[in-house]
């Protein structure tokens, strides 16, 4: 062995070759696989999420057909293992993977604990869709017969903010004098309310719409090192009980 690379091949299957000059930070690696440890596992984490695939109708139809009693669904992948174990590069390698396919779209890895204090997952991962579309409709010139659905897209996104409130960690909710306007309790505070009790849903329609612009089938999301601090992890596999329930979005999810 020398000091730039070390090779293991046991019980003649596919050698693994490992670059130590390049072993101490994250990073995504090659899709030949040669130089990823996990190839297995990897392996495994791209059959689920193709099968998945292959489920889901093309952008812009409906997904109720997967289910007849709208089932909630957690596509959650979970990649654990101790500290330095690779977890993160695995998470890479996975995203790099899809961002080659043409019916994924891949949102970068999210850190919780790197999140502001008055920052909350579910509306990281809003605004990450949001930065997507973004990037897509503001190259529509007000001639594009795309347009209206730019506008629905947009009031989509409106239906969903009212209901940002009512998250545990983002607002204490009304306050007693609020509540005590009568004209405000018409005006805003049923509407939010209401809201609230929607916002899965509203949520679920703000996807669709959104793969649909992208002309994409799913987003990937992966969410990284969610075990280092409690106060932030806890909200994120929260956020994935109560809203990430769709199957056009899949979640890589690592920790120890």
């Amino acid at each position: 062995m020398n000091r730039d690379s070390y090779t293991n091949k046991p019980n003649n299957e596919l050698e693994v070759i490992i670059h130590l000059e390049q072993s101490i930070n994250s990073r995504e690696f090659d899709l030949d696989k040669k130089n990823l440890i996990q190839r297995d596992d990897f392996d495994k984490v791209i059959g689920w999420i193709d099968s998945r695939l292959q489920e889901l109708p093309e952008a812009g139809e409906s997904i109720d057909k997967l289910s007849k009693n709208k089932e909630r669904f957690h596509d959650t992948i979970s990649i654990l293992g101790s500290r330095g174990s690779g977890k993160t590069s695995f998470l890479l390698s996975i995203l790099k993977y899809y961002r080659l396919k043409s019916e994924v779209e891949t949102i970068d890895v999210i850190d919780p604990t790197l999140i502001e204090e008055k920052g909350h997952i579910f509306l990281t991962i809003i605004s990450q869709i949001k930065h997507c579309v973004d990037s897509k409709i503001d190259n529509w010139n007000s001639e594009n017969s795309n347009c209206s659905i730019k506008q629905i897209w947009r009031d989509r996104l409106n239906d969903l903010a009212l209901g940002i409130p009512s998250i545990d960690g983002i607002s204490k909710g009304f306050s007693d004098t609020s509540w005590q306007d009568a004209e405000y309790i018409m005006d805003r505070g049923l509407k939010s309310v209401g809201s609230a009790r929607k916002l899965q849903e509203n949520f679920d329609r703000f996807v669709e719409l959104s793969l649909q612009i992208l002309g994409k089938k799913m987003f990937i999301i992966a969410l990284d090192d969610i075990d280092i601090d409690f106060c932030k992890g806890w909200p994120v596999l929260e956020t994935i009980r109560k809203y990430l329930t769709t199957p056009r979005i899949t979640i890589l999810l690592s920790g120890d």
